[in-house]
Order: C-alpha cells, then sequence, then structure tokens
C-alpha cells in the first residue's frame, strides 16, 4: 500500500514538472513572437486619438484628445502625432473614443469647407442625417437657407426659420476603412448652422417624431 502511494506521489510530481515546462516554454514562445511582432512595426510613437465619442461638426480641444503608442510602422495614413496640429480642426463626421483623428476627417482651419470661426460663438453645427429628411440634399448647396417642420401623428408645427446650411457632406470611403480593407459608404448628413438652443429644440423634435426641410427662396 506504502509502494502504491509512493508511486503515485511521483506520477503526480512528473506531472507537475512537466505541466510547469509547458507553461514556461508557451510563455517563451508567446513572449518571442511578441518581440518579434514590435520588431516588426518599428518603434512605438504617439497618435492623437479621440478621448471621448464626439459628434459631427465639434470643434476639437485639448480636453478632447490624448495620445495613444502605436508601431511606427503600422500609422494610418493621415494620422497626427501632436494634438496641437488638430487643435481647432471640426469634425467631418462622429469619432468614437480611442479613434484616430486623420487628416481625412477633420477640416483644419483654412481648408475648404467648415471651419470655426465661421460658426462664430453663439453657434454650433448641427448635423441632420439626410435621410431623416424627405427633402433631397443634393439641392442643398453650402449658404441655403431652409426652413424646419417637426411633425408629430397627423400634425405639423413650424420649428425653426431661415436656418443656414453649412455644407452637405458624406457619401464617402475614409482613409481608415480603406487602410482596414472594410470600406463602407456613409449617408450624407446636412450640417445645419445653430444656436445651441435651436439645436435643443431640433433634437427634441427629432426624439417625439419627425423633422422635414424646406427650402427657402434666395
Amino acid at each position: 500500500m506504502k509502494k502504491l502511494a509512493y508511486r503515485n506521489s511521483r506520477l503526480y510530481l512528473g506531472a507537475s514538472v512537466a505541466a510547469a515546462f509547458l507553461a514556461a516554454l508557451s510563455l517563451f514562445l508567446y513572449l518571442r513572437d511578441m518581440r518579434t511582432h514590435m520588431a516588426q512595426g518599428g518603434r512605438l510613437v504617439p497618435m492623437v486619438v479621440a478621448a471621448r465619442d464626439m459628434a459631427a461638426g465639434e470643434v476639437l480641444d485639448p480636453s478632447s484628445l490624448r495620445l495613444a503608442d502605436f508601431p511606427e510602422n503600422y500609422l494610418f495614413p493621415g494620422a497626427f502625432m501632436d494634438p496641437r496640429e488638430v487643435a481647432g480642426a471640426a469634425l467631418r463626421g462622429p469619432v468614437g473614443e480611442g479613434e484616430p483623428l486623420l487628416a481625412s476627417s477633420l477640416l483644419l482651419p483654412g481648408d475648404n469647407g467648415l471651419a470655426p470661426s465661421t460658426l462664430g460663438r453663439d453657434f454650433r453645427a448641427y448635423p441632420l442625417p439626410a435621410a431623416a429628411v424627405a427633402f433631397p440634399a443634393s439641392e442643398l448647396r453650402e449658404g441655403s437657407r431652409v426652413d424646419i417642420l417637426a411633425l408629430a401623428g397627423d400634425s405639423a408645427e413650424l420649428l425653426l426659420e431661415n436656418v443656414e446650411v453649412i455644407c452637405v457632406y458624406g457619401g464617402r470611403v475614409t482613409a481608415t476603412e480603406e487602410y482596414m480593407g472594410s470600406p463602407s459608404t456613409s449617408s450624407p448628413c446636412i450640417l445645419l448652422k445653430l444656436t445651441p438652443e435651436e439645436a435643443c429644440r431640433m433634437a427634441a423634435a427629432r426624439d417625439r417624431g419627425e423633422v422635414e426641410m424646406l427650402l427657402r427662396p434666395d
């Protein structure tokens, strides 16, 4: 009986030693593989990413930006490595927290398109998906003036008058999608120039029902 117990103990000890050896070998191979990938990717460099979720038209400031380390050889085309390069730029579309901020997704001061200085201190760029209204976005131009109706059930009311269209954008493949090999066409979006109070009224109207757009004469 003692011999059987001794034999079982030796088998258990041998199995434990073998398991420990396999674990150590797996760890060694994993670390070697990680070192190989890091060597292929080059040194880590800082890349500017979004510090939080942000909507289209939002103007970037230091609180909305942070740096994330990324392999130099795998940097996205149009990436930035200094937050000062993008401070004051406006977003062409929404971005998520941690998403790289690329030149193709920003309107920098001086670019053709939306610049923060065109909004003025009392206005904001409100993104209205073109699919949310029946009016064809292709008929709108920068500087077009529209009225907004709020629809709820069988009733409709004039919500906003003489609203300026900043621009219509969308329907393009971003550099990030092209780089990742999964391009998708984004739907057009209409940027409207609204005061914060008007933006709140628009958001509330869309939450309660639907909105419609009417083009005003020049």
